[in-house]
């Protein structure tokens, strides 16, 4: 196995664990925040590890035109904000919810459109 492949999944595996044993904060806000999720993805390219970020359209009801990760609001579907980050991902930018390693998630936060954000954490195995 090249020495790059081998650096960037030692540094996937070195994120897992730590992750594990972070407890990630949850957000205090006002009441009838709408729960949502987001995806830090990373990947890995001939060039190191990447961080995917998109750019929002015009055309959503929220955040228009601002850089952000893939993500939105749980649907009634969804059996947890994991499963709204990996549909989200799926619906904006294509990514395969099978394609992703779900490694951990980080603090949830509050936007100033009154939701409560959960970011999860994911390796992408293939674009």
């Amino acid at each position: 196995m090249p020495q790059r492949i081998q650096r960037d999944m030692m540094l996937k595996e070195q994120l897992r664990d730590a992750l594990a044993i972070y407890e990630p904060g949850r957000a205090e806000g006002s009441p009838g925040a709408t729960a949502a999720a987001v995806l830090l993805l990373l990947y890995s390219r001939d060039d190191g590890v990447h961080l995917l970020f998109q750019k929002r359209s015009q055309q959503v009801e929220h955040h228009k035109g601002e850089v952000s990760f893939p993500g939105g609001a749980r649907d009634t579907d969804d059996t947890g904000l994991a499963d709204t980050a990996l549909r989200e991902a799926h619906e904006e930018v294509g990514v395969e919810p099978q394609h992703v390693d779900l490694l951990g998630e980080i603090d949830e936060i509050w936007t100033v459109s009154n939701y409560r954000v959960r970011p999860f954490v994911g390796w992408l195995d293939r674009w």
